[in-house]
């Protein structure tokens, strides 16, 4: 009975009219020693670009979930601390045509791994 305890589920009990299970939070599955376990995935163990993001550098477990570390030139994403993105070194644009073309270059730091290019048409 799931309001008895929650069922014993260490997460998550959810009943029908016939049966009851346990289920777990994100980043955690169901032991296969005890049902009613939750235990941590290491998401670091599996594979990159799949079970962690492909731009982590050193994928580094925690409980329920994982972040990263960056190698030299890289900054963490704030937002999700599960990927690594080049800093701005430098940042430069033309004029050409009489302002109708404007034309970016931003280089991304890391050794330069990254180099993007934007073109923008203004009108």
């Amino acid at each position: 009975d799931c309001e008895v305890e929650n069922g014993g589920c260490q997460h998550q009990c959810t009943e029908n009219k016939r049966d009851e299970w346990c289920s777990c939070d994100e980043g955690f599955d169901i032991s296969p020693n005890d049902w009613r376990e939750c235990i941590d995935i290491d998401e670091c163990a599996a594979e990159r670009g799949e079970d962690y993001d492909e731009d982590c550098h050193t994928c580094v477990n925690l409980i329920g979930g994982y972040t990263c570390e960056c190698d030299d030139g890289y900054e963490l994403d704030s937002a999700t601390n599960q990927t690594c993105f080049g800093k701005l070194v430098f940042f430069f644009c033309f004029f050409f045509y009489l302002r109708v073309f404007f034309f970016c270059f931003f280089f991304l730091g890391g050794g330069g791994k990254k180099f993007l290019k934007q073109l923008i048409r203004l009108i």
